[in-house]
């Protein structure tokens, strides 16, 4: 943020350090340029290089010329005698104002602004239709010392608002009886979500009204908190009052048609309107820079694509202190896209409309074959970008997708190994191959899944660390399938799947609740054997199999809930998948040394068990008469209970021959302890304390009976 100015003086020079241009021209930034930019109704005044009235314009009483307009405006200071501002006109409060929303009362009501922290609104706005004006009464009388420093806080009422989609509003705040009227907007969001650091200042630091229009980017609840200005802004202090009072009126407005942008920079100036334009943008990232020199105002870019936001950028600092222009990286755009760009700011108290410089910096991505063909561009750089705008230099390949939880079967191919990784439009990793992190691997070749979770058109940002940016050419033979991972049935066998290009197969597998206990097989022709994962489907995103790199192999990225390696032969593995985060999964085979023509087939069943249920603490459930022994060489029994309630197991042999065990296991069947045998000739029992919803065991004999036999468990 620049610098905050507490007095607003008049600029005048010291010592003679100007520039001295001749008639007709004015100096701008060291530079003479023509006196022409002054529009109708004024002229340029040589003193302050400002575009002020001309005298052909009068303006009456209570209006001021406006040079962004050459029109007369209301004055929002003008106001006297007890009116507000109100709809662009002065209003008397006590004169039959309709006021839509009064202050709720109860202290606190800030939502955490400025650290009135509390969990009710002053109110909730509801917005009108346009023409038609939303006035709010309040109240800003600070009330309470949270800091401890013997001073009340500021007060500061939080208003909600909730729009259905982009939304431009004009909202005047003017105070009455002292109050120098202001307001913050910002989006009511959690502090991860990527629209939490929007912010935007309504301030007047010359008089007690201050107006602005406000654009809302995206849909969603934002928060508009009321105060006085120089609480808000100049850290100063908890003004207000028993009297002080402010009328905030809130009219939405239509969305303007965007400007078409001829050039690819564009200097303007900028008052208390949001500017929209239009611009024909890359295939590739595009680079948008606002600059807004002025220390009064605080730039900040947004970037759109019709309605949906790509984000936005604010102006900053640099490592000593200096400011930053707005800079931020936009992609995706297709053919059929409107790319909107809006300039605004996140406050400007400047008396004058600011001057602003927006650039854009387009580029191009080269489409990725989907059908084995070879795409190719001389590389514009061979080294990891310094900065944003540096990034539209990198080669680009891009593909498309057009559907939610997309998965896509790859196999690309580069001439050198490169370095990169796929990106979204607004260069969020999307699946992590080499660069940056990865201490300098290079790959050449990836054969696998992706599984992408919006649709949208996605980047592999790559280069060639040993190229020569300018003379090397990058080429990319691919082949891109959007498959649709087949549905497995339990009780019914996928019959043979071909692994095919891609050397791995994505189906989807819905368990239900019906068995919690369940045997997962995979068979193969010309496997070598089949790597089975299951994954949770809310996290299964991004490169699904193993990436050869320079430096090895890298698995893929999502972790799989579980993962059995099967012989080609298969064997089937029980599963309990109570503590699972899903009850559908999302399920990739691969080959371990797959051929051609290699296939697989995947079963999925019901394990037989002895379930007891859920079992209430002081009580107990048995199940008679199960068999053991013969062909019957293990009993699988499941209860359910409450974490932390002592339990006890026993079971109990029929026959003395009968020499039962029984091994407490883990949600893979694997052994959670040793096994438990007690007694050779009788029962075998235990106490536990179940540390969580269910506990399984397995019933063996030792040695198991030629004839079966038969036990009770309780």
């Amino acid at each position: 943020m620049k610098r905050l100015l507490v007095l607003v003086l008049a600029l005048a020079s010291c010592g003679d350090n100007s520039k001295l241009c001749g008639s007709g021209t004015r100096d701008k930034d060291g530079v003479c340029i023509g006196g022409g930019e002054c529009g109708p109704g004024t002229k340029l005044d040589m003193t302050t290089n400002q575009c002020v009235p001309d005298g052909s314009m009068i303006c009456t009483d209570g209006t001021v010329f406006d040079p962004m307009t050459n029109s007369c405006k209301i004055d929002p200071n003008a106001c006297q005698g007890g009116t507000v501002l109100v709809g662009g006109q002065c209003v008397d409060p006590t004169g039959g104002l309709t006021v839509d929303l009064e202050e709720g009362m109860t202290e606190p009501n800030g939502l955490g602004l400025f650290g009135e922290t509390s969990s009710n609104p002053a109110g909730v706005i509801q917005l009108k239709p346009v023409g038609q004006h939303f006035v709010i009464h309040g109240h800003i009388m600070p009330f309470e010392d949270n800091n401890g420093d013997g001073l009340n806080d500021p007060d500061i009422d939080s208003y909600v608002v909730t729009v259905t989609q982009p939304t431009l509003l004009n909202i005047t705040a003017d105070g009455v009886h002292g109050l120098a009227a202001g307001y913050v907007t910002v989006d009511n969001v959690a502090s991860t979500d990527p629209m939490s650091p929007w912010v935007r200042f309504g301030i007047n630091l010359t008089g007690d009204t201050s107006q602005r229009q406000v654009f809302l980017p995206t849909a969603g609840t934002y928060i508009l908190g009321v105060s006085d200005t120089r609480s808000l802004f100049l850290q100063g202090g908890a003004a207000g009052g028993p009297d002080a009072e402010y009328y905030v009126t809130v009219d939405v407005l239509d969305l303007p048609a965007p400007t078409m942008l001829t050039s690819n920079t564009i200097s303007d100036k900028i008052g208390s309107d949001v500017i929209f334009y239009t611009a024909a943008m890359g295939t590739g990232i595009n680079d948008v820079l606002l600059d807004m020199p002025q220390v009064q105002a605080n730039a900040s870019v947004l970037t759109l694509s019709g309605s949906a936001l790509k984000g936005f950028a604010d102006e900053g600092t640099d490592l000593f202190g200096n400011p930053t222009p707005a800079e931020m990286l936009a992609g995706g755009f297709t053919a059929s896209d409107t790319p909107v760009i809006v300039v605004d700011d996140t406050y400007n108290y400047a008396i004058a409309p600011a001057d602003y410089t927006l650039t854009i910096t387009t580029s191009n991505a080269q489409p990725l074959s989907t059908t084995g063909g070879t795409v190719s561009e001389p590389e514009q750089t061979n080294t990891q970008p310094a900065s944003l705008s540096d990034v539209p230099k990198l080669n680009q390949f891009y593909f498309d997708t057009d559907a939610p939880d997309q998965t896509i079967g790859i196999k690309l191919v580069w001439n050198h190994p490169v370095e990169g990784s796929l990106l979204d439009g607004n260069l969020n990793s999307i699946a992590t191959f080499t660069g940056y992190a990865s201490g300098g691997a290079t790959w050449t070749t990836y054969t696998g899944l992706l599984r992408i979770k919006n649709p949208g058109r996605y980047y592999f940002f790559v280069y060639d660390p040993t190229g020569t940016a300018g003379t090397t050419t990058l080429s990319a033979t691919s082949t891109l399938t959007k498959l649709t991972p087949a549905p497995i049935t339990e009780g019914t066998p996928t019959g043979n799947v071909a692994l095919g290009t891609f050397g791995s197969v994505p189906l989807t597998y819905a368990a239900g609740t019906t068995d919690p206990w369940q045997l997962f097989n995979a068979a193969g022709v010309n496997t070598g054997g089949e790597i089975v994962g299951w994954y949770d489907p809310a996290a299964a995103y991004g490169r699904l199999d193993t990436l050869t790199a320079s430096t090895g192999n890298v698995g893929g990225e999502p972790t799989p809930i579980f993962t059995h390696q099967y012989t080609a032969a298969g064997g089937a593995i029980g599963r309990i998948l109570l503590d699972d985060p899903t009850q559908t999964y999302f399920v990739k085979v691969n080959g371990v040394t797959p051929a051609a023509n290699a296939t697989v087939n995947l079963s999925f069943a019901k394990r037989t068990i002895i379930d007891l249920g859920t079992i209430a603490a002081a009580s107990s459930q048995t199940a008679t008469n199960n068999p053991l022994g013969g062909t019957t060489t293990t009993g699988y029994v499941l209860f359910r209970s409450t974490p932390g309630d002592p339990a006890t197991i026993t079971v109990h042999p029929h026959v003395v021959a009968l020499n039962t065990r029984f091994t407490l296991v883990n949600a893979d069947e694997s052994a959670a302890g040793p096994a438990i045998n007690t007694s050779n000739t009788g029962d075998d029992t235990t106490s536990l304390l179940p540390t969580h919803a269910w506990t399984a065991f397995e019933v063996t004999a030792q040695p198991n009976p030629a004839v079966a036999q038969q036990y009770d468990v309780t």
